[in-house]
């Protein structure tokens, strides 16, 4: 191990100017073992608060997150995550370290995980028993956390803490490089394995969640889904009429949908607990769940009591997504519910949802958000920012993503967009009338009221904002405390004026009293990915972007941020796509009317990974995703005359309603009973196409082939004596080999006196 030293004041001078920054990274990995590589390049040391006995420092690092334990110093941490095998334990050693050491410095106690309900600056620092200990805090610089279960991915987290503080030397390491090797013992037994090995289906979002979140991942046990998961809607029966529309669209749209009738299973927590779960084992396609009701309707489950003197209930939709067998706070599945009073109540929140997805109004308040927030938190909050400070770098990377504008609303005087003063009600309703498609709040809150601005379930019910729907994610206590009345995320959803749609497409909002840093975590990660700050993790459905979001706070806050998982509600059907951008067309191109006895069928897109269905009236024909601008169908031949319906969407697009029509078939120009056969089809790798046929009489023949946009991409015109044509008679072949062909169907047409007979050829 190698040892630098230096002075506080020299290494202060000398980071003080320089960005924050640390990676973590893959250098190498095997069947039974991995090497990881942690770097800290720059570093700040920033006053903390005095106490009466001394004056104390704390570390400021973008990304680092603090310990949170009371009275031992707090430091920061950082953290990844790693895919484990199925079975067994892994072993962690460090491979090299490096350092670098200051004197005469006194990191701060640590204050303990908060809620927002007390102002951090009321508590006096207290210093535990790890003052009065002449070693180094903590011992060691690398942890494994509690192995864990992700849907079917088990996992771990890696967490490195790069200091080393004496109390009493007043000494402090900071490592700049540390490596380490992890190593699989598969024939030990482990915390969390997965009891069997049963393949579920992967949605394009969970791909691209796995391959963020874990440094050596593999796809070795899942199966491709077409579509992004399915649903199961959970409802008394009461509602079933009303959600049939909403159920209608998102069949159409591309995902499966079950209804429960929960008299069915019985109102209670471990009924609805046991059927999700069994659900979730029958069905590897299963992500989404939907609640509706309110909680007399379809319970909440009680996860026990916070205790103290303000002892809560937490009440908890989320536990319903944990459902892997496994003991742990990771969703397996994306859980949200509408909570209506009653029928009209859900009439508006189906109204909203299909307007926002399937009939989107076209302005410009897609690019617009909101950013309301207190004055408080400086030095406690996730990165150590205050809660306005934290929304003004929120807004920061919204705007270069292309938003207009974000409206800075904080209480106090900030400068830049903010306005003297502490907002007020009448400004923030303003804001939401005009249209805002993010409303990000951070600061106190009640079950009716955000503090800041006075914010309230009043002036959501006096909205007028009828098409223009936020996502409203709320760091704030009890904001979505739902089982002992109306809160105001409830508000948000039930909300209209004049019988048409006003309040938010989503609330996510606290059942209980919220803690000031991890939710923040949740906050940021939220803005991280519908930003694409992650090349590899696109993901654009309010759950997916609301539960990574609350993994990423786990990451993090390993345990303060179980409640904040436990206690969040979304209030919102989890499989909406957000939208952050005005809607356009997509192109799209396909033949409208073919001969009935199709059985292939493909679309040209411009728009990859868009969701298409093929319908023939309430039944699926086929259901894929764009790829390299074209989707395939194969399916069993239909020989009536029909209307199949085509339905497209994708994030930020209109959707796309289509149709081809099967008519009667083309009269055979031969003039006599032989059809035209040709072989193989599908076309084998070496693209020869061989015909079969008789003329009666001399005739030239044309040979053309179309894609699906209805470009000719061959020609082949022959003079041909009456006869037989075929392998066995006088072969006539087509070499195709030179023209590129991409997969999918294409139109043989043959020519014979002006007259085209028609036949569909598939290009595996």
């Amino acid at each position: 191990m190698k040892t630098f030293f230096s002075s506080l004041y020299l290494l202060i001078s000398i980071y003080s100017f320089a960005l924050d920054e640390y990676n973590i990274k893959l250098v190498s990995q095997s069947n039974n073992s991995l090497v990881v590589d942690f770097e800290l390049t720059n570093y700040r040391i920033i006053n903390a608060n005095s106490s009466p006995i001394s004056i104390y420092k704390k570390m400021a690092i973008k990304g680092g997150v603090p310990t949170l334990v009371k009275g031992e110093p707090e430091l920061l941490k950082f953290t990844s995550n790693i895919q484990l095998p199925e079975k067994g334990i892994s072993n962690l050693s460090i491979l090299e370290a490096k350092y670098i050491q200051l004197e005469n410095i006194n990191i701060a106690p640590s204050k303990g995980n908060l809620y927002r309900n007390i102002d951090p600056n009321s508590i006096d620092y207290s210093e535990g028993i790890i003052y009065n200990k002449d070693a180094d805090f903590p011992n060691k610089q690398v942890l494994l956390g509690i192995p864990y279960i992700q849907r079917d991915v088990r996992g771990q987290t890696i967490n490195f803490i790069p200091f080393g503080f004496n109390p009493i030397k007043k000494t402090l390491k900071i490592y700049n490089k540390i490596r380490v090797k992890i190593s699989f013992d598969t024939k030990s037994v482990g915390q969390n394995e997965f009891l069997f090995a049963k393949a579920r289906s992967l949605s394009s979002e969970m791909q691209n969640n796995y391959q963020r979140r874990y440094l050596n991942y593999r796809n070795s046990r899942y199966n491709s889904l077409g579509q992004d998961g399915s649903m199961l809607i959970i409802s008394p029966l009461e509602y079933f009429d009303e959600l049939e529309p909403l159920i209608s669209w998102k069949r159409k749209s591309g995902i499966e949908v079950e209804l429960l009738d929960i008299a069915t299973i019985g109102n209670n927590q471990s009924s609805i607990y046991n059927y999700v779960r069994s659900y979730y084992n029958q069905n590897p396609d299963f992500l989404y769940l939907l609640l509706v009701g309110d909680h007399n309707k379809v319970a909440s489950y009680n996860a026990g009591s916070t205790g103290g003197w303000m002892s809560e209930i937490k009440w908890s939709d989320s536990k319903y997504g944990l459902v892997s067998n496994s003991n742990d706070w990771y969703p397996d599945i994306y859980v949200g519910r509408f909570s209506p009073s009653n029928s009209t109540d859900l009439n508006i929140m189906i109204q909203r949802n299909l307007e926002y997805e399937a009939n989107p109004i076209i302005s410009d308040y897609y690019k617009f958000a909101i950013g309301l927030g207190s004055n408080e938190g400086a030095g406690y909050g996730d990165d150590g920012e205050a809660d306005w400070q934290h929304l003004r770098n929120i807004r920061t990377d919204l705007l270069n993503y292309g938003y207009q504008y974000v409206y800075e609303f904080y209480d106090g005087t900030h400068g830049g967009e903010d306005a003297n003063g502490n907002p007020n009600s009448s400004i923030i309703s303003s804001a939401v009338n005009n249209g805002v498609s993010l409303f990000n709040y951070t600061g106190h809150g009640d079950i009716n009221t955000c503090i800041t601005g006075n914010y309230s379930s009043l002036h959501i019910n006096s909205a007028t904002n009828n098409g223009k729907y936020p996502f409203v994610v709320s760091v704030a206590c009890n904001n979505g405390t739902f089982t002992s009345g109306t809160c105001i995320s409830e508000v948000w959803q039930r909300a209209s004026n004049s019988g048409s749609p006003t309040g938010a497409i989503a609330a996510a909002g606290s059942s209980i009293l919220m803690s000031w840093a991890p939710p923040m975590a949740t906050q940021d990660e939220i803005v991280d990915i519908l930003v694409e700050s992650y090349s590899d993790n696109q993901m654009h459905s309010i759950g997916a972007l609301f539960y990574s979001g609350q993994m990423k706070m786990l990451d993090d806050y390993p345990n303060s941020g179980k409640e904040v998982v436990e206690t969040w509600v979304l209030f919102c059907d989890p499989t909406t796509l957000i939208r952050s951008d005005i809607p356009s067309d997509m192109n799209v191109s396909h033949i409208n009317e073919v001969e009935v006895g199709i059985s292939f069928f493909s679309i040209i897109c411009d728009e990859d990974d868009a969701k298409v269905t093929l319908w023939n009236g309430d039944s699926l024909i086929g259901n894929s995703k764009v790829i390299d601008g074209q989707v395939d169908f194969i399916f069993d031949t239909i020989n009536e005359i029909d209307t199949l319906d085509i339905v497209i969407s994708a994030y930020n697009k209109l959707p796309y309603f289509g149709s081809l029509r099967t008519t009667d078939p083309i009269p055979n120009p031969l003039g006599n009973s032989y059809d035209i056969l040709f072989g193989p089809n599908p076309l084998e790798s070496d693209l020869q196409l061989s015909l079969i046929f008789e003329l009666n009489n001399d005739q030239k023949v044309i040979f053309e082939i179309y894609n699906a946009l209805g470009q000719k991409v061959y020609e082949q015109s022959n003079d041909l004596s009456a006869g037989y044509y075929g392998p066995n008679y006088t072969p006539l072949v087509l070499n195709l080999s030179k023209l590129n062909l991409k997969t999918g169907i294409y139109q043989l047409s043959t020519n014979i006196n002006e007259t085209n007979f028609v036949k569909q050829l598939f290009v595996p």
